[in-house]
């Protein structure tokens, strides 16, 4: 599906009314379109689908999801996702990407990982979430067991003369996960927060936080010297040392 611009117009409905609802595909695609106005999601795919790619597409002001998504393999990259009435992307499925959008102004969270594992989430913009609710919802919120993820590089703020969106990144229900380059500003409450006792996070100052049970295999990433104990910061859990273990492994971690 490509270059299709769908206005569901939700003001004559009263139930129902997806914008693109797919079920039981492979290797589906859909491109260039503009989702706008839907009563229920903008988009929508089964846990009967696969193999999905989600680009450069405009999706906004419908009033659940923009984008609900629960296929594995799915790759969702260069999107605007503005204004919905639920949440800007929501994945509940393992195995997908979620790379360089732009998602902001949901009256929810921005980007929701519902109980799934092996996700990335990479160079988005995810700004002024909780959209119309002061404190309630987060940029990017993981919970119901999501483990094994990597969120790296996003842009996690509040832009609004009222900030609304409560933390940039919230793991509610998660372990395991790897948390690094993100940039944060202006969030209500705080930048980020974990949960999980195996998961760990670097912020750009070079900050940490994390627990003395970390123990993650994080192959090929050079940045953290061994041997370096971080200046404190007085929003995370101590001060920590990072010691390199062989092969690249980051294996073990001293507060």
């Amino acid at each position: 599906i490509e270059n299709l611009m769908i206005d569901v117009n939700q003001s004559n409905m009263v139930s129902g009314g997806n914008g693109i609802d797919m079920a039981h595909v492979d290797n589906a695609q859909i491109v260039g379109c503009k989702i706008y106005d839907c009563y229920g999601n903008g988009i929508v795919f089964d846990t009967n689908s696969k193999n999905i790619f989600i680009s450069n597409n405009y999706v906004y002001l419908n009033r659940l999801d923009g984008m609900n998504i629960s296929p594995p393999n799915t790759i969702i990259s260069n999107n605007v996702v503005r204004g919905n009435s639920r949440y800007g992307i929501y994945v509940a499925i393992d195995s997908v990407v979620v790379s360089n959008n732009v998602v902001y102004e949901n009256k929810q969270h921005g980007i929701y990982l519902d109980g799934c594992d092996y996700i990335c989430v990479i160079s988005n913009v995810v700004k002024d979430n909780s959209y119309g609710n002061v404190g309630t919802y987060c940029g990017i919120f993981l919970d119901n067991s999501t483990d094994y993820s990597t969120i790296n590089g996003n842009i996690c703020c509040d832009t609004q003369g009222t900030h609304t969106q409560k933390y940039g990144i919230y793991e509610g229900v998660g372990d395991y996960n790897l948390f690094f380059d993100n940039v944060f500003y202006t969030n209500v409450t705080g930048d980020i927060v974990l949960s999980g006792s195996n998961s760990f996070a670097q912020k750009m100052d070079g900050s940490y936080l994390g627990h003395k049970t970390l123990k993650i295999a994080i192959l090929d990433y050079p940045t953290v010297a061994p041997h370096v104990r971080p200046t404190a910061s007085a929003s995370y859990r101590g001060q920590l040392l990072i010691q390199q273990g062989a092969a690249g492994v980051y294996d073990r971690m001293y507060v």
